[in-house]
């Protein structure tokens, strides 16, 4: 029987650049969890399957992604999962935010 969690995991998803990354690790700082940056590990690690010219970012290849993001965060008990599409050089700074 599996373990019941102490704390859940948090997604954060919306459009490029509005602050997932910086609201995660806030989120992190603020409460202990630990940050998983998707958008970096998209990137890295290839689990996209191309590139939005629209968006100017990369197209998630979701099967990929959600099976990485899943093997990850079952291997930390408190884990804040966000993402980010954009590099750091194109995102712009976002003021942190409270939920």
């Amino acid at each position: 029987m599996a373990q019941a969690r102490a704390r859940a995991n948090i997604l954060i998803t919306g459009t490029p650049g509005t602050g997932k990354t910086t609201l995660g690790e806030e989120l992190a700082a603020a409460t202990g969890l630990v940050h998983l940056d998707v958008g970096k590990a998209i990137r890295e690690q290839e689990l996209h399957c191309g590139w939005d010219d629209e968006f100017e970012c990369h197209t998630v290849d979701e099967d990929k992604a959600r099976n990485r993001a899943h093997a990850c965060a079952a291997r930390l008990p408190n884990s804040a999962l966000s993402s980010r599409p954009l590099p750091a050089p194109f995102s712009r700074p976002a003021v942190p935010t409270a939920l």
